[in-house]
């Protein structure tokens, strides 16, 4: 039962079991058959040239991250199968060994698909999209007779 006082603010016991069963970071889903599975934060930024994808990624090798465009969607993908770690204590929760991540886009028409550059450094994977030129509609002349 959540405790709320009169200006609305939860009681810390209250806050601990959010935090413990795992509605306090969004950054991960749990799913209860493979564990936590990590959807990880953007940074998304609409240029003149162009937009910005920053993806967080922290731990993760960019020789397993997957991007892929079908259907005007961009899709970024991780998976990974971690080794067992063997533990000292009782283990409550294990949101360390991420094993997967995806990441869905809808691009639009303004995007060129095939000008599209990715780089990652320090965690971040940095995805640039070019748009599309915008062709202007030839004036014709038409000479009257």
């Amino acid at each position: 039962m959540k405790t709320v006082n009169a200006n609305g603010v939860r009681n810390f016991g209250d806050l601990m079991e959010t935090i413990f069963d795992g509605r306090f970071n969004t950054m991960f889903k749990d799913d209860h058959a493979t564990g936590p599975v990590m959807q990880p934060p953007v940074n998304i930024y609409e240029m003149e040239q162009g937009f910005n994808i920053e993806v967080m990624a922290p731990g993760v090798a960019k020789e397993d991250i997957k991007l892929s465009v079908l259907d005007h969607i961009l899709t970024i993908s991780y998976d990974k199968s971690e080794p067992a770690k063997e533990t000292s204590g009782k283990l409550l929760r294990n949101e360390f060994g991420v094993k997967s991540f995806k990441r869905s886009f809808t691009l639009g028409e303004k995007v060129d698909a095939g000008k599209i550059n990715a780089s990652f450094e320090n965690g971040i994977l940095k995805i640039a999209l070019s748009k599309k030129e915008v062709i202007k509609p030839a004036q014709v002349e038409i000479a009257i007779n």
